[in-house]
């Protein structure tokens, strides 16, 4: 199965895909790639949230409203007036990882997350997006991650990871923009780079669950299970997004 040009398509419809795609490495995962003694599971990425403003008690009587009405103006009645008015991007995606845990413990050993459009065109969504993988790796947990967007300036994934953890400097082909990068277990990280570009087929990359032992992770088959299961319909607009 070949990689789609996603980046040229409404950023909605790898959404779908990416959910779909994700629900079934995870399953595949499970079916026998694993070794018995780990699991995969599917879930909302978690990536911590920071207290923005100071904590109050509730008081214990209750707040009595004055009812003044302040400057308050209805936006029906009178609209804001600036040089410029544009609507903000929404809806906000959920993310989704996978996990790998041990059977025994339920201990977190591994994880695969894939990247989306936001995560390389929205800078808070990018620092969030590399925050979480450089805690994930520094805490001990292998990490995977599947880019199949080229970056946006400078909001390149693969680069800013590869710079928190290599000393050397990173030089990928000009005409492979697209990334599947792995980190191992151990004392002494290794990072695995494999660059792609659209029409090229995606590779098994390796997953450690310890410092030894790595599954491939097949993503070719589950990218080509979920396209097949993508509608009809709007197969056409990944495929020939400018026809």
């Amino acid at each position: 199965m070949l990689i789609h040009d996603w980046s040229r398509v409404d950023r909605s419809l790898f959404h779908s895909f990416y959910l779909d795609w994700l629900c079934r490495i995870s399953s595949n995962l499970n079916a026998g790639v694993l070794p018995s003694a780990f699991y995969s599971l599917s879930e909302t990425v978690h990536e911590g949230f920071r207290r923005l403003f100071v904590d109050i008690p509730e008081g214990a009587d209750d707040f009595v409203d004055p009812e003044r009405p302040g400057d308050g103006r209805f936006w029906s009645e009178s609209p804001p007036r600036t040089w410029l008015q544009t609507p903000c991007i929404s809806p906000e995606y959920a993310d989704r990882v996978i996990s790998i845990r041990r059977c025994d413990c339920h201990s977190v050993v591994a994880a695969i997350r894939i990247a989306a459009t936001d995560d390389k065109r929205r800078p808070h969504r990018f620092a969030s997006f590399v925050g979480w993988a450089v805690e994930v790796v520094r805490s001990g947990v292998t990490l995977l991650v599947v880019d199949l967007f080229p970056a946006e300036r400078e909001l390149d994934i693969t680069r800013a990871l590869w710079n928190e953890f290599i000393a050397d400097d990173l030089a990928l082909p000009a005409n492979k923009p697209l990334t599947l990068l792995s980190f191992s277990a151990g004392r002494e990280n290794t990072a695995y780079v494999e660059p792609l570009s659209v029409g090229d087929e995606l590779l098994p990359m390796p997953l450690f669950l310890n410092s030894d032992l790595y599954v491939p992770v097949p993503l070719a088959a589950t990218y080509q299970a979920s396209w097949n299961a993508f509608p009809d319909a709007v197969k056409g607009l990944v495929e020939n997004p400018t026809g």
